[in-house]
């Protein structure tokens, strides 16, 4: 909040344009995270499963195997959910800054609040004072050192009767960046999912996610388009787990049958050959 605030004062930006600037290293952010735990999982599953079959349903392997595919079930599961976490904690926390949503008890939204606070003589300690934002800036000790008191009290002046975010420009400019966000973890998903190897993996990947409370702060709408988006993906993945697995029983299969039809033929050729020597 003091870092909007700041931007605000400093910047002299419209509330929409801060909206705008949020979203934006939000954006970086998950970008950011997604390249951080793609590389993290890349690099450890090198080598680990390059000669593991794929297998639709789970048979008992050697301990040692064991606990390292729990490892990657768990890395995966984890780069899903801190994906998840980050696009719904950000919808979470531009609502509660900018909505002014009758649910949230807000004649005006919460940035609207404090900008109000400051102009105003109230003694509530959660009010934002100059003093607070200059706390807040990166040169903070050197600031609050040298500057004068004046400056460190003083209070700029704000129209805040003209500052206001309408509704339906907060909530499209949310539903644009939540949907640029869940092509963006489409696509690492694809990634992630490489190294599950049956249909268990995957299902708790998907329960891990899906199966919490973690998703109860997003509208309805968005719910779903999250579990659509991470559904389908663990579905193609369970699909491809059995086709290879399939293929894989098919080719042993047919090397098996061709290879009694060879032993047959031979043992018939050997027969054929005793009878004429006799």
């Amino acid at each position: 909040m003091h870092s909007l605030v700041s931007l605000l004062l400093l910047d002299s930006l419209p509330l929409g344009d801060s909206l705008s600037l949020l979203l934006a290293q939000r954006n970086k952010a998950l970008h950011a995270l997604v390249e951080t735990t793609s590389s993290s999982n890349r690099n450890d599953l090198k080598g680990k499963i390059r000669n593991t079959i794929p297998y639709p349903i789970e048979s008992v392997p050697e301990p040692a195997t064991r606990r390292g595919r729990r490892k990657i079930v768990r890395e995966v599961s984890d780069s899903l959910r801190k994906s998840v976490q980050l696009l719904v904690d950000t919808l979470a926390t531009c609502r509660a800054i900018y909505s002014t949503k009758a649910e949230n008890g807000l004649a005006h939204s919460r940035i609207h609040k404090f900008l109000e606070d400051m102009q105003s003589d109230t003694t509530d300690p959660s009010s934002i004072t100059s003093a607070a934002l200059i706390s807040h800036l990166p040169s903070a000790p050197i600031l609050t050192l040298y500057l004068p008191a004046q400056i460190k009290s003083y209070t700029p002046y704000l129209d805040t009767d003209n500052i206001s975010l309408p509704a339906d420009v907060l909530e499209r400019k949310l539903e644009v960046w939540f949907t640029n966000g869940l092509k963006v973890l489409d696509t690492r998903i694809v990634d992630w999912m490489k190294g599950l190897i049956n249909a268990l993996e995957v299902d708790e990947v998907r329960r891990s996610v899906l199966d919490g409370s973690m998703l109860d702060v997003l509208a309805p709408k968005e719910r779903e388009a999250l579990r659509v988006t991470v559904e389908s993906r663990c579905v193609k993945r369970m699909g491809e787990v059995w086709s290879t697995s399939l293929q894989k029983l098919q080719d042993g299969f047919a090397q098996g049958l061709d290879g009694a039809l060879l032993t047959l033929a031979k043992g018939g050729s050997q027969a054929e050959d005793g009878e004429l020597l006799f």
